[in-house]
């Protein structure tokens, strides 16, 4: 028997409705649900098939005040305890072997980037969502791991210390990090397109900043920003701002709007390119880092 763990972050409204579309996965062994929200309440239940499901409210937090995915990812990590574990997005609807196709390559020792199908808030015309569509299983480059339908072995994510929570408060990009990580462990990847989820569209989640008047606002931070590459042309060294407080810790920039108190990071980027260029595979500011604060609760 093969043990594997799904693991979600949602606030969404009808959450239950899309964890509940799982009833009809095929399952080979033991598996459980995890969703870490702050909406929901805490509370444990069984589908149909026998997936267990356990909803379980968020503790702790980030210093930075938005996008705190990998934060967020890294405390779910801290209640694991199967051999496996498939990084899933809510509002999504799984194809009934998706378990099976992911198990068949994880117990060969592979990490696994699945098939990602964008369809509308209907669930219908669905559409290929990246230029692999419905070939072969093959090998495939880390960059392709991402957290809406990607799955590795619980030990390799434990080598290398879970998720850099340094992303918290950037665009993002802690998945395909964090498989670039795993690859330096010697794991292969591979790209199974019978790993298969249907992505329904949505509205993104909003949220009121609370500050000063509790604004909902767009942080411009373009002027502060020098990555050529990417199309960010500011001024990496200018430090003075009426807007925010600005400051390096390391090699990274960070933030504060100086009207709501939000924090984060100018861009992430900046961390990947900092793990990449310097051969990083355990992180210092990962998973341990959240384990340490959990402690203190």
């Amino acid at each position: 028997m093969s043990s594997i763990e799904i693991h979600m972050i949602s606030n969404r409204p009808n959450l239950d409705e899309f964890v509940n579309m799982w009833n009809n996965v095929k399952t080979d062994g033991k598996v459980v649900i995890r969703v870490l929200t702050t909406e929901y309440p805490q509370k444990k239940f069984y589908l149909d098939n026998g997936i267990k499901v356990k909803y379980i409210h968020q503790k702790t937090f980030p210093k930075t005040a938005s996008t705190n995915h990998a934060w967020a990812r890294n405390e779910l990590l801290s209640y694991a305890k199967h051999k496996y574990i498939l990084f899933f997005d809510d509002w999504q609807k799984p194809h009934r072997n998706i378990l099976i196709e992911h198990l068949h390559y994880l117990k060969k020792g592979y990490a696994i980037c699945g098939r990602k199908l964008e369809c509308d808030k209907n669930g219908n015309n669905c559409k290929e969502s990246r230029k692999f569509k419905n070939e072969k299983p093959k090998k495939c480059k880390y960059n392709h791991f991402w957290t809406c339908n990607s799955s590795a072995r619980l030990d390799d994510i434990l080598k290398v210390n879970g998720f850099d929570n340094r992303y918290n408060g950037g665009s993002g990009g802690e998945d395909y990090d964090i498989g670039m990580r795993i690859s330096r462990l010697g794991t292969e990847f591979i790209y199974n397109p019978n790993a298969i989820m249907h992505h329904y569209s949505h509205d993104h989640l909003t949220r009121t900043r609370k500050g000063s008047n509790n604004c909902q606002h767009y942080h411009d931070l373009a002027a502060y920003k020098y990555i050529p590459r990417y199309g960010h042309l500011g001024d990496w060294n200018l430090m003075e701002s009426k807007e925010y407080e600005l400051w390096f810790e390391g090699p990274i920039k960070y933030y504060k709007c100086r009207d709501c108190g939000d924090i984060g990071i100018l861009d992430s980027i900046q961390v990947y390119d900092y793990n990449r260029n310097n051969n990083i595979i355990r992180v210092e500011n990962g998973l341990e880092q959240v384990r340490e604060s959990l402690k203190k609760i």
